[in-house]
């Protein structure tokens, strides 16, 4: 979250209120283990699939941002590499190869060899 919306104590009360809703949307985005459906506190992964395609969405960003008078497309940009969602992000098969097996001495099919 951009340094200006970590302290919300000394923000005006719009602005509090959308430090806590992007606050919100980055805890929905990075949770570990979404659960397959609505379960108490948890999230799901369609709500999690929800935050994720919210801060793609320029247009829900800019009624946000327009609040508090940040330029909407930085606001989107913040908050996508908060997220680990910006370019540096690794996309599905671009993932490094894994690295490579090593035969220890000591192991089982090692020892009969």
């Amino acid at each position: 979250m951009p340094q200006s919306l970590r302290h919300t104590e000394e923000l005006a009360p719009e602005h509090s209120l959308v430090a806590a809703i992007l606050r919100q949307v980055l805890i929905d985005i990075g949770q570990k283990r979404p659960t397959s459906k609505k379960s108490g506190g948890w999230i799901s992964l369609a709500e999690q699939l929800q935050a994720i395609e919210w801060v793609y969405d320029l247009k829900a960003i800019t009624f946000w941002s327009d609040l508090i008078g940040i330029d909407a497309r930085w606001l989107q940009e913040q908050l996508a590499v908060e997220a680990g969602l910006d370019d540096s992000t690794p996309r599905l098969g671009e993932r490094p190869a894994p690295a490579p097996r090593h035969n220890h001495h000591d192991t089982q099919r090692n020892l009969h060899a």
